[in-house]
């Protein structure tokens, strides 16, 4: 044996390379057993074998350096569960964001990258590794503006991704994105790298960042519209010229404080639920998309009792459990009852379930809930907010601006 040091940081990358391919690493799981052990002793040597030091500086250059040869591949964050890797080179890319975006799922900081294929890349690199997830623009469901009003100006950014091409992490599937932004944050940014070939809508990204009204400062944009626009950027929909949906307050649904939602509670996370023409949108945690074609059964519960509060219950198709979102201020029942009657063929709480509570049964479900949509609603053919189905842009009634 001979006596090998190794730092904290050299460790971490082995225990990287361990979780990006265990099968291979096999024989080095021992050594690094062995290793955590004479540490946690206290002891800053080990004796280990003559091959094991020859990976003392591999150990050392993966931790230098996690994107070897210029292919990213990207592996566990130490502390969460193993993603697969996502390989490309860096002559790949033809924009990213210029700082880390701040998501709450995946929850942590992400620098977004786009590729010349048109996949968006979301990568978060630490001591212990390097996190990834990449997704293609024609797996993207729905992209949501959701404004919640708070003190903070906070605007949550929504991208719903076909359930067939979640994001997988371990055992967890993520059929939902989610970023975030505060009015104090500075407006996110995007550097193009035109020496790895143009970028795809570029040019509506640029115009649509011109056009927002200023920040704060009265200078850049304000934060929420530059986000808007790099994530329409990101994701595929400028080079289509579509934007992100937003709530139609006008004529869908307002909520007592005009921003399209209301708040309520998901078990014990507090949020606000968004009322869409297609579907329901909850933020922060968890980040859910429930398309009314998606469900198949829908409750009001204690809409006729006499507390202040109401809850409704959605049911997934699937046999997924149901979401419950509790404790909506009965301020907000009239409107969500009219909401829900024009989505569903027995809304508005007039039946009781075998509890006494309320009920909006889907019935025969998704297709039923939309056949009672008022005449006077827009068509889909009209309906500008983007979806999977390619619908065409309005003028402006989904404009950034705040």
């Amino acid at each position: 044996p001979v006596e090998m040091s190794l730092d904290s940081k050299e460790l971490a990358a082995l225990e990287v390379a361990i979780a990006a391919d265990p099968a291979a690493c096999a024989s080095l799981a021992a050594v690094v057993a062995a290793l955590k052990q004479a540490a946690s002793g206290g002891s800053s040597t080990v004796p280990i074998s003559a091959t094991a030091s020859q990976l003392i500086p591999v150990a050392a250059a993966l931790a230098a350096k996690p994107t070897a040869d210029g292919v990213a591949k990207p592996t566990a964050n130490g502390a969460g569960p193993a993603v697969p890797a996502v390989d490309y080179k860096e002559t790949d890319v033809v924009c990213k964001s210029s700082t880390p975006i701040s998501f709450s799922t995946p929850r942590g900081k992400f620098e977004c990258k786009l590729l010349g294929d048109g996949r968006c890349v979301l990568e978060q690199r630490t001591p212990k590794g390097v996190t990834a997830y990449a997704v293609r623009p024609e797996h993207v469901r729905r992209v949501m503006r959701l404004d919640i009003g708070d003190s903070n100006n906070t605007t949550y950014l929504m991208v719903a991704i076909d359930p067939n091409h979640a994001l997988v992490a371990g055992k967890q599937k993520m059929q939902t994105l989610l970023a975030q932004v505060r009015g104090k944050d500075a407006p996110a940014t995007v550097q193009f790298l035109d020496a790895n070939g143009p970028c795809p809508g570029r040019d509506v990204y640029e115009a649509r960042l011109r056009d927002q009204p200023p920040g704060r400062d009265g200078v850049g944009p304000n934060p929420a519209g530059a986000m808007a626009a790099l994530v329409e950027l990101f994701f595929g929909l400028c080079v289509d010229g579509k934007r992100c949906a937003v709530p139609k307050t006008d004529r869908v649904f307002a909520g007592v404080g005009g921003r399209g939602c209301v708040k309520a509670n998901h078990k014990f996370n507090q949020g606000h639920l968004f009322m869409f023409d297609d579907g329901l949108a909850f933020a922060e945690r968890p980040a859910l998309w429930l398309p009314w074609e998606d469900v198949a059964d829908l409750q009001l519960q204690r809409a006729d009792g006499g507390s202040g509060t109401f809850d409704l219950r959605v049911t997934p198709e699937g046999g997924e459990p149901p979401h419950e979102f509790a404790n909506v201020s009965r301020e907000e029942l009239e409107e969500v009852q009219r909401y829900l009657a024009k989505r569903c063929s027995e809304a508005g709480g007039d039946g009781e379930d075998e509890d006494g509570d309320g009920a909006a049964g889907a019935g025969g479900g998704a297709a039923d809930m939309l056949d009672d949509v008022d005449s006077d609603e827009d068509s889909d053919e009209e309906d500008e907010d983007f979806n999977a189905a390619g619908i065409d842009d309005d003028d402006d009634d989904d404009d950034d601006d705040d």
